[in-house]
């Protein structure tokens, strides 16, 4: 799953053996996010919730973060 976090970079979420991992996507690059850690038992209809809760600090009034796949 990929994110728009607020337009101001992507986020990609896959599911591995020991639950969801973060990944932070730019140009030409992706690389392993630790600072994003989620608990387990996260569904993936909750994962827009949880990243926007988690970058809210970054957000104007209106924005949220966006599943873009």
């Amino acid at each position: 799953m990929k994110f728009d976090v607020y337009g101001r970079f992507e986020i990609e979420v896959l599911p591995e053996p020991a639950g969801w991992v973060a990944y932070r996507l730019g140009p030409g690059m992706r690389h392993r996010d630790y600072d994003i850690v989620f608990a387990s038992g996260v569904l993936e209809g909750d994962m827009e919730g949880l990243l926007d809760e988690m970058f809210s600090d970054l957000a104007v009034p209106g924005q949220r973060v966006k599943r873009t796949d």
